[in-house]
Order: structure tokens, then C-alpha cells, then sequence
């Protein structure tokens, strides 16, 4: 694949020094948390009218993060964990400065999930060795 991309690119090869090998256990992870996301940002999108679409999706949004939160208890999953983090303290600013929402969403994701990061040690961790470390540039900065 990288060399059909070397070959097709005309001399592009910015990321050419730069790509490694993902493995599928990993891949899945990363698979996990873009459904995880890209249920989020429907439910952000999405106006309560529409047949309460709004609702289900945050309900789904935060069964999802529930399920995923508990594989967190191993410590091979730290990156995992630190990405479920992240996703968990952008759902909660959402909720905090968004519009109220019916009782059946959650306001705040398991307080629990701190108590699994803690377990782990998450603070000690260092992310740059963590195979879900993967730079990325958000929409908004470009």
C-alpha cells in the first residue's frame, strides 16, 4: 500500500517516514471511539423535534462509553482508556453548556470511570508510548 502511494502521489512523501504498522486489536480500539464520536457529534447536530432522534442517540452515546469504559480495568488498555477520557470530558462540557436535556441522557458520564483511571495509574502515564497516540489536526484549526 505505501508504495502504490509513493508511486501514485507525484513526490508526495510527507508522512513517508512516519507510518507504522497498525495492529487489528488496536485498530478496533481506535474503530470504537470514531463510532463513539461520530454517535456524539449526531447527537450534537440533531434537534429534539426530530422524533426524539436526539434522545436516542445520546442514550446510545452513553451506553456505548458505559460498555467501553469497563474494558478499562486491564492495564494494556491505558491508551484506550486516556481516548475514553477525552471523549468523556468533551461529552461533559457539552452537556454542561448545551441546551437541558431529558432525564433519560446523562449530564455527566460515570463519575466511576474516574475511579477506573485512577486505578490505573492514568496520571503516571506517559501517552507519547501508548499505541493510540496518533496526532491529528481538528477541522477547527485548518
Amino acid at each position: 500500500m505505501i508504495n502504490v502511494y509513493s508511486s501514485e502521489s507525484d513526490g508526495i512523501d510527507i508522512c513517508e517516514k512516519h507510518i507504522e504498522e497498525i495492529n487489528e486489536k488496536i485498530f478496533e480500539k481506535f474503530q470504537k471511539i470514531d463510532a463513539l464520536y461520530d454517535i456524539f457529534y449526531k447527537f450534537m447536530n440533531t434537534q429534539e423535534e426530530e422524533n426524539n432522534t436526539q434522545c436516542s442517540l445520546g442514550e446510545s452515546c452513553s451506553q456505548k462509553y458505559s460498555d467501553y469504559i469497563k474494558l478499562c480495568q486491564p492495564i494494556s488498555h491505558i491508551g484506550f482508556c486516556k481516548a475514553l477520557d477525552k471523549f468523556k470530558d468533551t461529552y461533559n462540557m457539552h452537556m454542561k453548556d448545551g441546551p437541558k436535556r431529558k432525564s433519560k441522557i446523562r449530564n455527566d458520564l460515570y463519575e466511576e470511570s474516574r475511579d477506573l483511571k485512577n486505578n490505573a495509574d492514568m496520571k503516571k502515564f506517559n501517552s507519547k508510548n501508548s499505541p493510540l497516540n496518533i496526532q491529528y489536526y481538528s477541522s477547527e484549526n485548518t
